[in-house]
């Protein structure tokens, strides 16, 4: 049996509509919202410790969500808004 489920996640409706060449922004975006969701479910938005790197994952998943930014640059900050949240979850499960 596997350790964790995976968790069941919506993303927002532009990330379908997003055209085949844009196949990195739809990876990118569908690891954003996951390890905000997996963020939320750990707790990290009610922790103090983690409220630094929410922060900072929320301000790199506003560039990534501007449609008027180029693909590279929303790539990019969805990757770091990726791992924000990835970091703010393993420190809501830190004592």
């Amino acid at each position: 049996m596997p350790r964790h489920k995976k968790l069941q996640v919506d993303s927002p409706d532009w990330v379908d509509k997003l055209a085949p060449n844009e196949d990195c922004l739809r990876s990118v975006a569908e690891d954003v919202y996951y390890a905000k969701a997996l963020a939320e479910k750990a707790g990290a938005y009610q922790k103090p410790a983690c409220i630094g790197k929410i922060k900072e994952a929320e301000k790199a998943l506003k560039i990534l969500e501007n449609k008027k930014d180029p693909q590279d640059l929303r790539c990019s900050k969805g990757d770091k808004a990726a791992r924000k949240f990835w970091e703010a979850k393993v420190c809501a499960r830190a004592p």
